[in-house]
């Protein structure tokens, strides 16, 4: 499984967002080591890695949230959850997008 961290360092919710991923991880037996962080220092970088904000969790080179931006430069993102929005992503849709990745890697093999 490929997990990406996205993130830029002056964001606020960047540590949070980490700390929620690693505990998902955990609670699904995957070892938080394989997480790649990749820090986005400059525009050309987010427009490299198509960054549409700090912080983004991709699995499996996906988003865990489905987006239609194709705008990509140094911002904080903001994720619903229950109707507010937040920098930190709810943990269901990061379990969702863990448990897709680990049957889809059940279904492959």
């Amino acid at each position: 499984m490929k997990i990406e961290f996205l993130y830029f360092k002056s964001c606020p919710s960047h540590t949070k967002a980490y700390q929620l991923l690693v505990e998902c991880l955990a609670e699904k037996g995957i070892n938080p080591s394989t997480i790649v962080s990749i820090p986005i220092d400059h525009d050309e970088m987010a427009l490299a890695h198509h960054f549409i904000g700090s912080p983004t969790i991709r699995i499996n080179n996906i988003d865990i949230e489905k987006s239609d931006t194709t705008s990509y430069s140094l911002r904080c993102r903001l994720y619903s959850n229950n109707n507010k929005l937040s920098g930190v992503p709810p943990k269901e849709l990061i379990v969702d997008a863990i448990d897709k990745a680990l049957q889809e890697r059940d279904y492959n093999e």
